[in-house]
């Protein structure tokens, strides 16, 4: 399968990130190395029996294989539709189930349910959070507390350019309270158990048929300007007017134009990596919701400390691999 998305790179601190304040453009999903490919399965438990994880293997009730022969390992959804049985927060649920942070250790890539899986060389461990320590009034809430959301908008009404319409149908997301500026009310995906100093590529997917919107990811974290955390202008300080990361990604989407956002990054000294993703446009101050549909991990080969010579090398590197995997 050829893949056309063309990246280039930028040296930050110790991570190498793919793209810099890039909009984000869906082909694929990433399908070389990979560690681990996640379907968020969002929305209430239902007895209607309906596709819910991203490859939808052929199941016993006829759902078919993902197209890029990616292997879906679900977070929440029905077990009949290979999901993993775990209610994800809602406010749509019975009853509504609310949580500021939600974690999940994956040791098998696939679904257990109906068998098809495929081994993982170490568990990682994925965490979705949001920030309840200074900007938990900038959230929707679930049960009256600031929580994490989700939900299933069936499928997706048309191909989407992407063939995977069960992993963007649905997906976990971070509301905001009607007065938050933008990345108040960011969702951060942190990934851990992988080996200090190595290189992964990461990517996220955000989307929902239902309307437009932009979800933003960065790997910058955030910082705290009078008690609230986000992305700020250095001066004047103290006035938190929102100013996008250098390495913001953009996901803009409509109704039927899903996307991606990819990040290179370096694993630190406990093993992890995270990336941050808040809703808007980007630019502006006005916050949107923070959309997350599944995410993927993958080994990268390039050394983590590279020259100038090396950071070309290394772009032209992942042109070829993307190009011609």
């Amino acid at each position: 399968m050829q893949r056309k998305t063309i990246l280039s790179v930028v040296l930050v601190g110790s991570a190498i990130v793919a793209g810099s304040t890039r909009a984000a453009v869906f082909t694929a999903p990433l399908e070389n190395s990979l560690l681990l490919s996640v379907d968020m399965n969002g929305g209430p438990l239902s007895s209607a029996v309906a596709p819910t994880n991203g490859y939808n293997e052929n199941t016993p009730a006829g759902f078919s294989a993902d197209p890029y022969g990616v292997l879906w390992s679900p977070w929440g959804g029905n077990q009949y539709a290979g999901g993993d049985g775990v209610q994800l927060p809602s406010s749509q649920s019975g009853p509504n189930v609310n949580a500021s942070s939600i974690s999940k250790t994956f040791t098998v890539q696939g679904s257990t349910y109906y068998a098809v899986t495929a081994p993982m060389a170490s568990p990682i461990t994925a965490t979705i959070s949001i920030d309840t320590i200074n900007n938990s009034s900038k959230y929707g809430t679930v049960n009256g507390v600031a929580s994490l959301n989700s939900r299933d908008r069936g499928s997706p009404s048309a191909a989407n350019g992407a063939n995977d319409s069960d992993m963007f149908r649905d997906f976990i997301f971070a509301g905001g309270s009607g007065s938050q500026v933008q990345g108040e009310n960011y969702m951060e995906l942190q990934l851990g158990g992988l080996v200090t100093g190595n290189q992964y590529q990461v990517a996220l997917y955000s989307y929902d048929f239902s309307g437009g919107h932009t979800t933003n990811w960065t790997a910058t974290a955030p910082t705290t300007s009078n008690g609230i955390d986000g992305w700020w202008a250095a001066s004047p300080a103290g006035n938190n007017t929102f100013t996008a990361p250098a390495d913001m990604q953009s996901i803009t989407w409509t109704a039927a134009t899903p996307a991606e956002a990819i990040f290179t990054l370096t694993a630190d000294v406990n093993g992890d990596i995270a990336v941050w993703g808040f809703g808007g446009t980007g630019s502006g101050q006005s916050g949107d919701t923070t959309y997350l549909n599944g995410f993927q991990i993958a080994a990268v080969p390039e050394p983590a400390t590279l020259g100038l010579f090396g950071i070309a090398s290394a772009g032209l590197m992942l042109r070829r691999r993307r190009q011609n995997a």
